[in-house]
């Protein structure tokens, strides 16, 4: 269980820096300054980045934008291959196996490269930085457990 907890925090840092930096080059999206943006553009905000790390997280978010776009390639050519196995007289489950296998992996390489590019920077934060980053960290899970929480309690509603 801890080990799980490990691997979303970590999941939960690398989306938040990754994908977050976006807002670094623009601000926040949507009328009055809400978005899907804003809250990323907060946290970096609040972290202080210097010119350096502003570079870097730039260089990050990039570099997660290109490998982004390279992997949904990738699936979209998967899933043209599962529908043409679908499709015939005798799908081999081996294939799509193989497919869906194939994609976990370039999944899973496509993650370990952002962390490595979160951790970089990371690296490079002040104590009140890492602190900093932590709190707000937390304070997402919590706000995503409550909306989840939410959810649940409304139940699946309108798809009797």
């Amino acid at each position: 269980m801890k080990k799980s907890l490990g691997i979303l925090g970590l999941s939960a840092l690398v989306g938040t820096l990754a994908f977050g930096s976006l807002a670094l080059a623009r601000g926040p999206g949507g009328p009055g300054g809400f978005g899907p943006d804003a809250h990323m553009k907060l946290l970096l905000e609040k972290l202080d980045l210097d010119d350096a790390q502003k570079e870097q997280a730039i260089e990050l978010r990039d570099a997660s934008r290109e490998a982004h776009m390279a992997l949904a390639d990738e699936r979209q050519a998967t899933m043209g291959e599962l529908l043409d196995e679908l499709g015939s007289d005798e799908p081999n489950r081996r294939k799509v196996h193989d497919a869906i296998d194939d994609g976990l992996d370039s999944m899973g390489q496509m993650l370990h490269d952002r962390a490595d590019g979160v951790l970089d920077l990371v690296e490079t934060f002040t104590p009140k930085q890492k602190a900093t980053l932590v709190a707000e960290l937390e304070s997402m899970g919590d706000e995503r457990a409550e909306r989840r929480e939410a959810f649940e309690q409304r139940g699946a509603k309108g798809l009797e």
